[in-house]
């Protein structure tokens, strides 16, 4: 039963995208902010709270040690 809901899911969010593409992808792009934003509240309330300038400069740091760890490539997020 519940993989027959999956499928029925899938093809009307698919019929969903194929029609409505510029909403969809609105709506993609305002859940991404929310990941954005949710990922930037939880690094402000546990990475060195109570000094922003340290918590800045370790973020940065980590962002870009994975950055040169992928070779600072990002053409695998895009769609083939």
């Amino acid at each position: 039963m519940m993989e027959n809901y999956r499928e029925k899911h899938h093809i009307q969010v698919s019929k969903f995208k194929n029609r409505h593409t510029n909403i969809y992808f609105f709506i993609i792009g305002i859940a991404l902010i929310m990941v954005w934003r949710g990922i930037w509240g939880v690094l402000d309330l546990y990475l060195f709270p109570d000094n922003a300038l340290l918590s800045y400069l370790v973020s940065a740091g980590l962002g870009l040690g994975i950055l040169y760890f992928n070779d600072f490539s990002l053409s695998e997020l895009s769609s083939h």
